[in-house]
């Protein structure tokens, strides 16, 4: 799947498809949007992985900490210690509606303990010679036969462009198949760099010349210009990224720091040649398909020391961790995404209040035992309204966070959702919505089917506010987001409702659930079907991805 950046900045309207006549029964009521104002504070969040002779150190104390910004200390203002799924305490018992699900029925409600940080696999062709490439796609199947249930994994490639070929999952086993699947040629791929419409914001630059050949031209910029699309992608999901990028060969002269570290992405740089002797390494053999550089054994031995110095510099300003001269790649990933899970993350409020998009350096040092830390080195203090060629400042919010293609499932609100077509007989008799369905519907190429979710949520995650006379209250936003295979978005919609549950219906409500149905047009073939829902008033959300296949008639 191509990965396509789907920002939705929506103006909430009123309600243009009926509700369903269960919606009505439980107090749904459509709203017309009223204006929230938001205040922000400029939070900098920084993770600290800290470890002794290698192995994670849990349960420090937060007066332990100090962080210093240009060398003063800053006030730490929250502090949270992440920890994987292996060392948690037991997950509670879910939720009856984890009860095995009838057909054409998905659920977010997580199977396992999921892990504390969400790791993503880069597996870098353009810059890697040929004949490690399936080697290292082996040495990935051995590592996922391996992973920890729970584990949060996305696989990107990066060829002529960036391809996201697996988003998020918690089941390592979706990942497997995309990667068994996977030849040579299937690596390719791009990133598209066409806008389908006006809220798909400028992030795509395109860099391939007319008559582009990946051996000879543009690696390093190429390169630059994916990462930083990966990094605003990735900024757009909430909480720490481990970024482990296998490559042959890294861009010496590059800096990920900026755009990465902003997004909260540690970089774990893993050489996919594995052991390599610096004596006797022929330049040509090693950089000669990627069109030049010096012979002879010295240049070879310079380059590769290098390169390696060049991964340690970006683990060390992000906060990752460098592995070379190692053949076991499997293990490496496997050290990556250990090492990635456990963590404090402290959040500080600048004392200085300008933002003069300045790098501004960040320390933290700890009060006794000789550690190791690892954490993000700084950022550059960008004005949120004005757009830098550094980083990107937007800071996105819950909702546009929960309809991003590939984006890990949010929890905070638990639902099911039933997809169906609407011919389908299990809706014969019931209200269906009459279309076209979506505010892309108009666009859809013919044959087009009209697509019916029911979701039921799980009212314990709403947040109601209760009326003098008993009436409990909720505004709760739908969204529908479908992506076709290549990742572009075929169509969308947005309801509001207002949830105005009477005192003899809420117990009943509480234990049954909380029923809505929308629909969306859909094209022929095979979907990806985004379905978020979040609560205004609370600002929690949930969402969850999945697969929708339209037959042709």
């Amino acid at each position: 799947m191509r990965l396509i950046h789907a920002v939705f900045l929506f103006a909430l309207a009123s309600l243009a498809i009926p509700l369903c006549r269960a919606q009505k029964q439980s107090g749904a009521e459509p709203f017309s949007g009223d204006i929230v104002l938001h205040s922000t504070t400029n939070l900098v969040l920084v993770d600290v992985v800290i470890t002794d002779k290698g192995k994670a150190v849990h349960g420090l104390d937060r007066n332990r900490f100090h962080v210093f910004e240009d060398g003063h200390e800053q006030l730490i203002a929250s502090f949270d210690e992440h920890q994987p799924a292996s060392v948690k305490a037991a997950a509670p018992t879910p939720p009856a509606m984890l009860a095995s699900l009838p057909p054409h029925t998905f659920s977010n409600v997580p199977a396992y303990l999921e892990d504390s940080a969400a790791n993503v696999l880069l597996l870098d062709e353009l810059n890697t010679p040929a004949e490690n490439r399936e080697f290292l796609r082996q040495q990935m199947l051995e590592y996922l036969g391996t992973v920890q249930p729970g584990t949060s994994l996305a696989v990107f490639t990066l060829t002529s462009e960036l391809r996201m070929v697996q988003g998020f999952t918690g089941d390592a086993s979706q990942a497997t198949k995309v990667l068994e699947s996977m030849k040579h040629e299937d690596f390719g791929g791009h990133l598209s760099d066409q806008k389908k419409s006006v809220d798909i914001p400028d992030f795509y630059v395109h860099v391939r010349p007319p008559e582009y050949d990946p051996l000879t031209d543009g690696r390093p910029q190429i390169t630059v210009v994916a990462v930083q699309q990966l990094a605003r992608y990735l900024k757009l999901i909430p909480g720490r990224k481990n970024l482990i990028w296998f490559a042959g060969t890294f861009p010496v002269a590059f800096d990920p720091g900026a755009s990465l570290s902003a997004a909260q992405v540690a970089v774990y740089p893993v050489d996919a040649r594995g052991i390599m002797s610096l004596v006797g390494t022929h330049a040509s053999d090693r950089y000669g398909e990627y069109g030049g550089g010096m012979e002879g054994d010295e240049y070879s031995k310079d380059q590769i020391k290098a390169e390696h110095a060049a991964m340690e510099q970006f683990a060390e300003q992000t906060g990752g961790r460098a592995y070379f001269n190692t053949n076991g790649l499997r293990e490496a990933v496997a050290g990556a995404v250990e090492n990635g899970s456990s963590y404090y993350t402290i959040g500080y409020v600048p004392a200085a209040k300008m933002l003069d998009g300045k790098f501004r350096s960040i320390k933290v040092h700890l009060d006794s035992g000789s550690y190791e830390l690892a954490y993000r080195r700084g950022y550059y203090a960008v004005p949120p309204d004005q757009p830098s060629t550094r980083d990107d400042p937007m800071q996105p919010s819950q909702l546009t966070e929960s309809v991003v293609h590939g984006a890990p499932a949010a929890t905070q609100i638990l639902f099911q959702a039933r997809v169906l077509p609407a011919t389908d007989p299990l809706l014969r008799g019931t209200s269906v919505p009459p279309g076209p369905a979506g505010e892309m519907a108009a666009d859809l190429k013919a044959p087009v089917q009209p697509t019916i979710i029911d979701i039921n949520l799980d009212p314990q995650g709403l947040g109601f506010s209760e009326t003098p006379e008993g009436t409990h209250r909720a505004r709760i936003e739908f969204t529908l987001a479908a992506y076709d295979s290549g990742g572009r978005r075929e169509n969308y919609l947005l309801r509001g409702v207002q949830l105005n549950i009477k005192p003899d219906q809420f117990r009943r409500i509480m234990a049954e659930g909380v029923p809505i149905r929308l629909a969306l047009d859909l094209p022929t073939g095979q979907s990806s079907l985004r379905i978020a829902v979040y609560d205004l008033g609370a600002g929690r959300v949930g969402s969850l991805e999945v697969p929708v296949t339209v037959a042709a008639k």
